[in-house]
């Protein structure tokens, strides 16, 4: 993110330079805490910053984004019963009925990529994931464990919100657990924690994305992919909260990998294409 902030300064000390004077004005947004949910976005939010459209300068290979999916962490606790080894009949356990949760979770996945696919993420194998992240049961090897916890990741489609995507998430777990008596009357636990980005959508249509594709065409001499973020931003903090249509574009980067970066090549091409659109978006005295 900071390498794609450097063109975003970039553009405009070169504005102030040469004289550029827009018709429109500019709020370049530097927050914190994007990594869990977008505090630092939500409180420009609620101190009323708002503009006619944004861009979140995600990393995402030139990808023109005006639909980002939510995700949220869950965590799963599956209670068995507690016996010794040698009389493991006596005890349930919750390590061997953990199977049939992760049957739920995929079975889930599937319902939710069949029911709100759209072609935003065509060609994408699973758009909306539900990733198991840590499995974490058992003391010893002579008990039997009697208790399970699983957390995970839940992509959250553009059209669902984080409140439907929970509910639709704990009811899909309950039902499917109501073949095995001892899940049937110890229930496993669902817990919401640590992260929660929402999903947002802004029309295919937009001004801002059809001035988007248009620069991003004058510079690279290709048509763009348009398509859906398959991972949360600020974005939705800025569409929701205060009322500002927020599109997802960003430099190809490397990112959460041992060796992140953004090459100086596309900051470069990047630079370009955000200047052109501020002119195009705001217009400017000749």
């Amino acid at each position: 993110m900071k390498g794609s902030d450097a063109p975003i300064f970039t553009v405009l000390r070169a504005f102030q330079e040469i004289g550029v004077k827009l018709k429109g004005d500019i709020i370049f947004e530097s927050v914190i805490e994007e990594e869990t949910g977008g505090a630092g976005s939500l409180a420009c939010a609620l101190r009323g910053y708002k503009a006619d459209a944004a861009i979140i300068s995600e990393p995402g290979n030139f990808t023109i984004c005006p639909a980002q999916q939510g995700s949220t962490w869950y965590r799963i606790t599956i209670q068995g019963k507690a016996a010794h080894g040698g009389m493991r009949y006596l005890g349930e356990s919750a390590i061997e009925k953990t199977p049939q949760i992760i049957k739920a979770i995929r079975s889930l996945e599937t319902h939710i990529n069949e029911k709100y696919y759209t072609n935003l993420y065509e060609g994408n194998p699973i758009p909306f994931c539900i990733n198991i992240g840590k499995i974490n049961g058992g003391n010893w090897p002579s008990g039997v464990p009697d208790k399970v916890t699983i957390e995970g990741r839940m992509g959250v489609p553009p059209n669902l919100t984080l409140q439907e995507a929970w509910k639709l998430f704990e009811e899909w777990i309950k039902k499917a657990l109501k073949e095995d008596s001892w899940l049937k009357s110890n229930l496993p636990s669902v817990e919401w924690f640590g992260a929660y980005w929402g999903s947002a959508q802004i029309d295919i249509n937009h001004q801002i994305v059809d001035i988007t594709r248009h620069c991003y065409e004058m510079v690279l001499n290709k048509e763009p992919v348009i398509a859906g973020t398959p991972w949360g931003t600020d974005a939705a903090m800025l569409t929701k909260y205060s009322d500002t249509p927020a599109l997802v574009f960003g430099p190809g980067a490397t990112a959460h990998d041992a060796d992140e970066y953004v090459s100086i090549n596309n900051l470069m091409k990047y630079s370009k294409i955000l200047a052109l659109v501020i002119l195009n978006w705001c217009g400017f005295q000749k």
